[in-house]
């Protein structure tokens, strides 16, 4: 079944605040922001 815009859309949404927090949370907790990034990429 192929993915909807909204699916697509949603997918981008988070993928963009997990990539905003990693940064955002690079220095306070580098293991999360590791985490965080790792989770965008998927």
């Amino acid at each position: 079944m192929p993915s909807s815009n909204y699916d697509r859309r949603d997918d981008l949404l988070v993928t963009v605040a997990l990539t905003d927090f990693s940064v955002h949370y690079e220095q306070v907790d580098p293991e999360l922001a590791k985490r965080a990034w790792q989770l965008a990429a998927d």
